[in-house]
């Protein structure tokens, strides 16, 4: 008989010495990892016994009577959690932080999960009001492959659950006093994008090369679509988007933690919050402003544009391996660049232009200005241009047409000043009201056209030239 692997996590509802055996089922590691560190332990079959309540106290029962009967424990506190009367094996610590941890677990079918463990007890009332409303955001966002999916959840302060549920909050200034705890079940990931991205640098560094654009593109899009579920799709502001917030499970990058995430109310695209929110290096200058006035009496608010920013710095880094405000050490001296609107970003040269214009349209000081998801996945650093193919090739205008086309490749603005030149010489009938004929004011306003384009065209390769001379 072939050798199975044996997975043995007891039922809650198991109380035999000898827990029941679920065999055959292999261990997929396809599920969040805060730090992608092997756990220290094992899978193994655990002989779980039952012991008797070591406080020597008699269980009280209904009416308050006292019973000799001893509390009896069916698994080891100190080897399991349980989840709805689930039971996970610990398998080993992935990552901590305050009153919150997060660990590798098992379950009873033999499948790998991260298990979040939240204390709420002293936390801010707002703040455990948050970490419930991420499950509530979690349970919307199910199926999205995209997104980091809940297996599983409880809290124990049924009465912070409940207030979350029917969207009130009582006690919005106050701390939790009660002892409670939120179990998260969540899929199990590899690696997180912080993680790949100082791995990656470590390699470039070494070898002195440059990022590859072929992997900057596979990884910038699946962030796009993670995003663009949440923003397009579900209508929810994430708020706090940073690398340690997208995991790598079976190789395809989902968004995670929800904690500090709002949803877009139906009449509007921006939301209004109590207090700054997001992580330093990552914030939008109007995440620093939120609720302040702007030049115009205007209050400021945060919304898509704010995650669009994030995104940005997200994408600088990746491309440079540092953030855009890195070398600004302290908040004041990052709150007042990034804040400042005739503060300029500095962008080394790159070799892609579409490359240094994609990070631009998110980087863009004026949330007005930055572009939308939609827009970013048809970028053209996403969906390159089609070179310009021009037919009759012995034709000199042609050749001339080729030898525009080729010095226009690098440039996006001269690009798209040639495609129109391009397109109005191939096929002028289309700017005619006549398919057969042209009258003498269409065929002059043609003309002009023609001549407005090799202008525009003729200023623009001039300027792209001053600018590649002045970068060397």
């Amino acid at each position: 008989m072939p050798n199975e692997k044996e997975c043995i996590v007891p039922k809650e509802s198991d109380n035999s010495r000898n827990p029941r055996t679920l065999g055959g089922t292999s261990a997929a590691e396809d599920h969040i990892a805060v730090h992608p560190e092997p756990p220290s332990s094992k899978v193994q079959a655990l002989d779980v016994k039952l012991e008797p309540d070591k406080s020597g106290k008699p269980e009280k029962v209904g009416g308050g009577k006292a019973t000799s009967v001893s509390r009896k424990k069916s698994y080891d506190v100190d080897l399991f959690f349980k989840v709805n009367g689930k039971l996970y094996q610990r398998l080993g610590k992935i990552g901590s932080g305050g009153s919150s941890e997060v660990h590798k677990v098992i379950s009873s079918d033999c499948t790998i999960y991260a298990l979040k463990k939240i204390k709420l007890k002293g936390r801010e009332y707002g703040t455990a009001y948050g970490f419930c409303q991420e499950i509530e955001y979690l349970n919307k966002l199910k199926g999205k492959k995209n997104i980091i999916q809940l297996v599983d959840y409880e809290v124990t302060d049924k009465a912070l659950l409940k207030e979350v549920t029917s969207g009130t909050m009582s006690n919005k200034d106050g701390r939790v006093k009660e002892d409670g705890y939120i179990y998260m079940v969540l899929e199990y990931g590899e690696i997180d994008l912080a993680h790949m991205l100082s791995q990656k640098w470590k390699e470039l560094d070494s070898s002195s090369s440059t990022i590859d654009e072929n992997w900057l593109r596979f990884y910038w899009q699946q962030i796009l679509l993670a995003v663009n579920t949440i923003h397009e799709e579900e209508r929810i502001v994430h708020s706090d988007l940073k690398p340690a917030n997208f995991l790598l499970v079976s190789g395809s990058l989902k968004l995670i933690d929800f904690g500090i995430a709002k949803a877009i109310m139906s009449d509007t695209t921006n939301i209004q919050r109590d207090s700054q929110v997001g992580t330093l290096s990552y914030m939008s200058p109007e995440a620093f402003m939120c609720n302040e006035t702007d030049a115009n009496g205007n209050t400021i608010k945060c919304g898509r544009p704010s995650d669009i920013w994030s995104l940005g710095c997200i994408l600088y880094q990746m491309v440079y391996g540092r953030t855009p405000f890195s070398e600004y050490k302290t908040f004041w001296a990052k709150f007042k660049v990034i804040t400042d609107p005739n503060h300029e970003i500095a962008y080394e040269p790159v070799q892609n232009p579409w490359l240094l214009d994609i990070m631009k349209k998110c980087l863009a000081w004026d949330r007005n200005q930055r572009w939308r998801i939609p827009q970013l996945l048809q970028h053209p650093f996403l969906v390159p241009p089609v070179p310009p193919q021009v037919s009759a090739p012995m034709d000199q205008s042609c050749k001339l047409l080729q030898l525009i086309g080729k010095s226009c490749q690098n440039d996006p603005k001269s690009f798209m000043l040639f495609s129109q030149l391009q397109q109005l010489l191939k096929d002028p009938r289309t700017s005619a009201t006549s398919e057969s004929s042209i009258s003498h004011d269409e065929m002059h306003k043609l003309l002009s056209g023609v001549s407005n384009l090799c202008l525009q065209l003729q200023r623009q390769l001039a300027n792209f030239e001053e600018i590649q001379l002045s970068d060397i």
